[in-house]
């Protein structure tokens, strides 16, 4: 792998560094300008382009002087190109599915195996799902993994989030794991800051700057639609809208889905990097969860929510939490618990003993093959106009 290659991931540093010192170049004459570093948003401009490979040449130069370079250099070309690394796995419709890069596959492929296979320790059979250095070739662009969306109740269809040349914007394209083709057809998102999460195997909830400008002050999506296959995106209904001057990293949808077939359809809104406010979809609109901000939710297991408290000051506190939904006031059940692991197989939750589940309604019949049809308010819910939910009259401690 050529230097230039290894070092496409570091130019950034230099980049960002210098551009604090740099003068702005080919200005307009008379122009008023807010921002002196608004010529670097279009990335792959020549101008940009131009004035990258210069700083990065004198990156270069400085680090080559250093008679440390050349073995630090061979050794972090060794460690990303070790096949004896681990095989992060992704677990899709009873099979293992990971993303591989190396210096054959320089972009990567997604690639697939048996459970039985990877299991059996020593090198899997693996099968190439989608070859990203192929598919660049094809399509004439710069494809970047950003990650796989998948369908959670036949897992068989993915939206596949790729982008051209590594920016933070992506375009989401359904990809069919049974043919290993894109769905003729089928979701396609243009390219732009967005969060996706399947509502069921026929509609979407998607986050993203829906018309010119509606975005955060950070360049990120705080409103959210429903898509139904088939439908243009200007057809979609609103189910949520943050406020542009939210924090964090964009509005983003959530759709969990439990062993008994239960679905929990959330919006997570960031009111800071550390901070949030957590929202049920209901047939009624979204309604807030009185849930401290620094908390997520891990999972639904058996029809309640899992919720990671992010702060130990929270520890010991009453928790109080109330929802409505078409089946009435929802509260929290006689059980506390406050998970602190990442693993929320059945075994491993028997055994915590600090978890509050929160009991959700049923929104679909258990097992059913198809889902009950999403049915937002008539009216667009804003963050602004929702009432702070009232606590429980049930009040839990978490215990230690």
């Amino acid at each position: 792998m050529k230097l230039s290659l290894f070092l496409r991931w570091v130019q950034l540093v230099p980049l960002l560094a210098a551009a604090s010192a740099s003068a702005q170049p080919n200005a307009t004459p008379g122009a008023v300008v807010d921002d002196p570093y608004l010529w670097l948003e279009p990335f792959d401009s020549a101008p940009v382009m131009e004035w990258v490979r210069a700083e990065n040449a004198k990156t270069l130069a400085v680090m080559t002087q250093d008679p440390r370079f050349e073995s630090l250099h061979e050794q972090a070309l060794a460690i990303v190109q070790n096949r004896d690394r681990l095989p992060m796995p992704q677990q899709i419709g009873g099979m293992v599915y990971n993303f591989w890069r190396d210096a054959q596959h320089v972009r990567g492929i997604w690639r697939v195996t048996t459970q039985v296979d990877y299991d059996a320790g020593g090198t899997p059979a693996w099968t190439t799902v989608l070859d990203l250095d192929q598919l660049s070739i094809d399509e004439n662009a710069n494809w970047i993994w950003k990650g796989a969306d998948c369908e959670s109740r036949a897992q068989r269809r993915c939206l596949l989030l790729l982008s051209d040349g590594g920016e933070d914007a992506v375009s989401a394209r359904e990809f069919d794991l049974t043919t290993r083709r894109f769905v003729t057809g089928g979701f396609a998102l243009p390219k732009g800051k967005q969060r996706t999460a399947w509502l069921d195997a026929d509609t979407l909830l998607v986050a993203r700057e829906w018309n010119p400008g509606e975005l955060t002050t950070s360049s990120y999506p705080y409103i959210v639609k429903r898509v139904r296959r088939g439908q243009p995106l200007s057809a979609a209904a609103e189910v949520f809208r943050g406020r542009k001057d939210d924090g964090g990293y964009g509005v983003t949808p959530q759709v969990l889905l439990d062993a008994q077939g239960r679905r929990a359809a959330l919006i997570v809104r960031p009111l800071s990097t550390f901070e949030f406010e957590h929202y049920l979809v209901t047939a009624a609109g979204p309604r807030r969860l009185a849930m401290p901000r620094k908390t997520d939710v891990a999972a639904l297991f058996d029809g309640q929510l899992i919720v990671r408290l992010r702060e130990s000051a929270f520890l010991g506190r009453y928790l109080t939490a109330a929802a409505k939904s078409r089946t009435g006031v929802l509260t929290l059940t006689p059980r506390v618990a406050c998970a602190p692991s990442s693993d929320w197989s059945a075994s491993r939750l028997r055994d915590i003993t600090t978890v509050s589940p929160m009991t959700l309604p049923t929104t679909e019949p258990p097992n059913s093959d198809t889902n009950t049809p999403f049915q937002p308010s008539s009216a667009p819910t804003s963050a602004s106009n929702i009432p702070s939910p009232r606590p429980s009259p049930s009040r839990l401690r978490i215990r230690k």
